[in-house]
């Protein structure tokens, strides 16, 4: 039997069976040319001090990639980091003033085929690849024993990383939809899991935020009971932390997909 804090709560187990439930239909098959399209967009928080003043604020990283239909074509991956700064402590005035560089660092795009080697690799939960999807397991209670064996001693609590690990895998846009559902019904499953917000806005899109909290921060997961959607996550803190207070999202991530006619094309 699985151990650690109290089974998930009857909503959370609703909220995660519901949305395993919406996924009723298959993905949309990718045809000759066109190209799976996911983007993500990261926030994180970062600590400056400067002229004797400290700050905080949000940084954002848009992370775009396209996948091709048959692995081993050629795929794109594009990072970029913005210009949005959401501040958590000071303003961006202030931190100018004081000597804060804050313009983006430039990235380079990465263009690649996943060869025959790489396709024999295992994959993993945080770079899965069709080797790694197909393996595992459909049947809930399976897929969350693989997801406890898996994270165990990666230092938070049992439950918040397997909450962690599922999150890496659903934010990669590659996760087929019995695959999905099969994740949910699983998270149904997890020990500590409990809704946090009905209403999580995230970038626009609202959901239901499910969480796991280990000491002073949580971890959510935002999906759409209705839809089956998976929104994205967010980690908020629990109890105060230096200039912040509890309730502050110090780190989020959301992502879409969608089809597209070619490589780099958008929606």
């Amino acid at each position: 039997m699985l151990g650690g804090p109290a089974p998930a709560t009857a909503e959370a187990a609703r909220a995660m069976t519901g949305a395993a439930d919406a996924i009723t239909t298959s993905d949309p098959v990718l045809g000759p040319g066109q190209y799976r399209y996911t983007v993500t967009r990261g926030r994180s928080a970062v600590l400056q001090d400067a002229g004797g003043t400290r700050f905080r604020w949000l940084d954002e990283e848009v992370l775009e990639s396209w996948t091709p239909a048959v692995e081993g074509e050629e795929y794109l991956v594009r990072p970029q980091q913005t210009d949005r700064r959401d501040w958590l402590v000071g303003t961006e005035e202030q931190a100018r003033a004081a000597g804060v560089r804050l313009e983006p660092t430039p990235q380079a795009e990465v263009r690649g085929r996943c060869d025959r080697t790489c396709r024999e690799e295992p994959g993993t939960w945080q770079a899965p690849n069709e080797k790694f999807l197909t393996g595992l397991p459909r049947e809930p209670g399976q897929l969350l024993r693989r997801l406890l064996d898996d994270s165990r001693g990666r230092g938070s609590s049992e439950s918040q990383e397997v909450l962690v690990y599922a999150a890496d895998l659903l934010r990669s846009g590659r996760v087929p939809a019995d695959l999905r559902a099969a994740l949910f019904r699983a998270l149904a499953l997890l020990p500590g899991l409990e809704v946090t917000d009905r209403s999580a806005n995230l970038d626009g899109r609202k959901g239901v935020a499910l969480a796991v909290t280990d000491g002073e921060a949580r971890q959510e997961v935002i999906v759409d009971p209705a839809t089956g959607e998976f929104i994205g996550e967010r980690r908020v803190l629990t109890e105060p932390d230096d200039s912040l207070p509890a309730g502050t999202v110090v780190w989020s991530s959301s992502v879409e997909t969608a089809v597209v006619d070619g490589l780099g094309a958008r929606p």
